[in-house]
């Protein structure tokens, strides 16, 4: 026997093995088989599909079928693929949307670089000046720190121009503290002095918190510090003291907020007065006018 011959019925014999075999015929004559949707995968700039159909960007491009081109310079690194946003990160060094731009600090700066950077520049901590070459004017205490035009910014409770003055407020009491501040103390209800440093004894009654006196203010004056002064007129009666609002009373035949208004009704004629009357009048019976 020739060997084409015995090639012939070698491949017979396998062809009839794989029908028994319940494998679908003889694989050498089956046709290809097309995954669904990879035929017409629209895909752009050199993007392959994958199993799903879905494309698989090259680098630099993205957008469900890679149809657009990542525009980052010097470096920087696009979000790309079908899921990306083209989006860029910069490279140390460069700023802007597209890190377009480049830092032009002098050694030793910060800039202030990537997508949302501006690019300026920032001294190392205790230099100032444009190019951070200059000694600081401020030797600031107690932890205050140098801004970048020498001045200082004072931890809390300290005050000053150099942070080296300390509050002494006590009992709860705010210091007006601060490169600008003065020290000065705002006590809490209930202390006063210098420092907020004595406790009033005005058994629930007001308190004056710079001298702890009790009670009520001078006549006329009104306000937790007695600080401010009515403003009514015409023997109105004031709505002073401490806990008062300035608010006035007015006598009969005046009106207005401060009782300013004298009224002018005649022939008995009824007056709207007071704080809040207009000085119209309401004639009685048989007048008008």
């Amino acid at each position: 026997m020739s060997s084409s011959s015995a090639r012939a019925i070698f491949l017979s014999m396998v062809c009839v093995s794989l029908l028994l075999g319940g494998c679908g015929g003889c694989l050498a004559t089956d046709a290809p088989v097309e995954r669904p949707g990879i035929k017409d995968c629209p895909c752009l700039n050199g993007a392959g599909c994958d199993e799903e159909g879905a494309c698989v960007c090259q680098n630099g491009f993205y957008g469900e079928q890679c149809e657009l081109g990542c525009s980052c310079q010097n470096g920087g690194s696009c979000d790309d693929g079908a899921l990306g946003t083209g989006e860029c990160a910069c490279a140390p060094g460069f700023y802007g949307q597209r890190c377009a731009s480049v830092c032009n600090c002098a050694p030793g700066q910060a800039c202030v670089d990537g997508v949302d950077g501006d690019g300026s520049c920032l001294c190392p901590s205790g230099e100032v000046g444009p190019d951070c070459d200059l000694e600081p004017t401020c030797a600031c205490a107690n932890g205050g720190v140098c801004d970048g035009q020498g001045l200082c910014v004072c931890q809390p409770g300290f005050y000053g121009e150099r942070c080296a003055l300390t509050c002494g407020c006590e009992s709860g009491g705010v210091c007006d503290d601060g490169a600008q501040g003065t020290g000065a103390c705002t006590c809490a209800a209930g202390f006063y002095g210098e420092k907020c440093e004595q406790a009033c004894a005005c058994e629930g009654k007001p308190c004056d918190g710079v001298t702890g006196a009790c009670g009520e203010c001078a006549a006329g004056t009104y306000g937790a510090q007695c600080d401010e002064v009515c403003s009514c007129e015409n023997a109105a009666l004031c709505d002073d003291g401490k806990l008062g609002t300035g608010a006035c009373s007015c006598a009969p035949g005046f009106y207005g907020q401060r009782c300013q208004g004298v009224c002018a009704c005649e022939n008995g004629s009824v007056c709207d007065d007071g704080a809040q009357g207009t000085g119209a009048c309401t004639c009685t019976a048989g007048t008008f006018g």
